[in-house]
Formats: C-alpha cells, sequence, structure tokens
C-alpha cells in the first residue's frame, strides 16, 4: 500500500513536472532586466568592491573606491557567461528576427535541448534557432536561419551561422579526404 502511494506521488510529481517544463517552452520570451541578473550584477559588484579595495589598500580612500569599482566590473565580466551558460538562461537582448530583419520585444520559445533553442517570430512567424553555447553542434539540420551568441553571452551580442559548405573543413582550413576519391598517384594518363 505504501509503494503503491509513493508510486502515485511520484508519478503526480513529474506530470506536474513535465506540464511545467511544456507551459516554459510556450511562452513568449520578452526581453528585458530580470531579478536574476540584477542580484548577479549587485553579488558581482560587492566581491569586486571588497576584491579591488584590499589590494588597492597602499592607495588614498578615493583610489579605493574607483579600484573596488573597477574589480566589481572586472567580476561580472569575467564571470557572466559561465554563470549564464551554468544555469542556462536566456541573454537580456534578444536578436533581431533573421526571417524578417525586424527588432522585436519579445519571441515565441519553440523549445529544444540547451542549447540548441527554436524560436518563433510574433510579426512574421518565421522560425530560427539561436546556440546558446556559442557554435552550432552536429545535429544541426540547417533547415531554418541559425544564430549563435557570442561574448558577453548575457548581453546578447548574436552573428549569423551559414551552413558550412561540404568538403570545407569546420575551421576554414583545408578539408581531408575520407576514403576513396578516385584519385590515383602517377602522371596523368593522355588520351
Amino acid at each position: 500500500m505504501l509503494q503503491r502511494t509513493l508510486r502515485l506521488r511520484v508519478s503526480f510529481i513529474s506530470h506536474i513536472i513535465g506540464a511545467a517544463l511544456s507551459v516554459t517552452f510556450e511562452r513568449k520570451r520578452r526581453m528585458g532586466f530580470r531579478l536574476i541578473d540584477l542580484l548577479f550584477a549587485i553579488a558581482c559588484i560587492a566581491i569586486g568592491m571588497v576584491l579591488g579595495r584590499s589590494l588597492a589598500s597602499d592607495l588614498p580612500p578615493h583610489f579605493r573606491s574607483v579600484a573596488g569599482l573597477l574589480g566589481g566590473v572586472g567580476v561580472y565580466l569575467a564571470l557572466i557567461c559561465p554563470f549564464y551558460r551554468v544555469l542556462k538562461l536566456f541573454p537580456m537582448i534578444l536578436p533581431r528576427c533573421p526571417c524578417c530583419g525586424k527588432f522585436q520585444h519579445g519571441f515565441h520559445i519553440l523549445g529544444g535541448p540547451w542549447p540548441r533553442i527554436s524560436f518563433r517570430c510574433p510579426s512574421c512567424c518565421g522560425e530560427f534557432v539561436i546556440w546558446h553555447n556559442g557554435r552550432p553542434g552536429n545535429q544541426e539540420t540547417w533547415e531554418k536561419p541559425v544564430l549563435a551568441l557570442k561574448w558577453p553571452y548575457a548581453l546578447g551580442r548574436y552573428r549569423r551561422i551559414q551552413k558550412p559548405e561540404p568538403g570545407v573543413a569546420p575551421d576554414g582550413g583545408p578539408a581531408t579526404q575520407h576514403g576513396n576519391s578516385g584519385v590515383t598517384k602517377g602522371p596523368p594518363s593522355v588520351s
């Protein structure tokens, strides 16, 4: 009896979590500075102020304040990318729609496994993909326009990624040939 009750509760909880996740991916993502962004900025500035002031303890008091502020900005810039990637947060600034080129205040989230998230533009209903880790993976289908985030991650700097040409190496270097390409060694044959 106790095991059956526990199974029902676990089943109910997993159903609730699944429903919450599906609602999460059907919502509209709006651009803006959220509470977590503010709390992260405050924590970084506070830590940087303490570090900067302690490292500049030999300087006059007005220079210590400047050193603390610079330390806070430095800590923020150093930690913002890992913080947003580990927590899988969306950037504060959203891109222009790659389909219609209009700036939107929000996009409909279609979902997908992180770091590849699909979005739909509310103006033109065009769909596109954003890679939140900065580069497309092997599972990219290239059916929709593809954007990738650039550093600093939270500020939402995007670049458009084009489908790689067949036979071109991903890093821009010479492509390697796999298998037998039909080329043989020796002088060309004359007919």
